[in-house]
């Protein structure tokens, strides 16, 4: 055979015209979440690298899985979240995942290169990368009615219909923006309770009222 139609030369000219051909970038993945349980409470130990890589705001992701999760949590001087409750990796690897897919992930094309803004009530994911932009659907919790502008505060009594249970056993009710904690209720029970305490996280410490 002529040396012209040899395999092996036709294969490195043609490599020589095409040039390098990079390989195709993969689908972005989060690191897997770094948590480990003490006591009554879960340290989320990268939490603070998890949210420097998807670049969203700190109090935006903090607010969002606390609220998920049903606990409060604060952050310490390393990045660390501390939730003031038992959740196993698993449950809070899920969370983290449903954040990601929810406010960072382009659903064009599957990339994390995305910023947020808000267009009247709704905010809007846009991809940085391939200009695709989709809103954020988020679910929203039923709502309690509660008095006009009224703020609750440590002493007040009311009435309230217990939603959840949370992972500590104590029942979960929500009015407005509170998300109200009431010890020894059972889901679906209508109780009146006394204020304990508010956090600025508008989460409730409440005792029921037994009459």
């Amino acid at each position: 055979m002529s040396d012209d139609f040899d395999y092996m030369k036709l294969l490195e000219t043609a490599k020589a015209e095409l040039g390098e051909v990079k390989a195709e970038e993969g689908r972005f993945n989060l690191p897997e979440v770094d948590s480990f349980i003490e006591g009554k409470t879960t340290i989320f130990r990268n939490f603070g690298v998890i949210v420097d890589m998807i670049a969203r705001d700190t109090e935006h992701v903090l607010q969002h899985l606390i609220k998920d999760i049903g606990a409060p949590g604060v952050l310490d001087d390393s990045g660390r979240l501390i939730i003031k409750a038992r959740v196993v990796k698993e449950d809070l690897q899920k969370k983290v995942d449903a954040y990601f897919e929810t406010y960072v992930l382009c659903s064009e094309c599957g990339r994390p290169d995305t910023h947020l803004i808000k267009e009247g009530r709704t905010q809007v994911v846009i991809c940085d990368a391939c200009g695709g932009r989709r809103p954020v659907h988020v679910k929203k919790a039923s709502k309690q009615a509660a008095s006009k502008d009224e703020r609750l505060r440590a002493g007040d009594t009311i009435d309230v219909t217990v939603q959840d249970i949370s992972r500590r056993g104590d029942g979960v009710a929500r009015v407005g923006p509170y998300v109200i904690f009431v010890p020894g209720s059972a889901k679906g029970d209508r109780v009146k309770i006394r204020i304990e305490f508010v956090s600025n996280n508008n989460f409730v410490q409440s005792k029921v009222i037994k009459e």
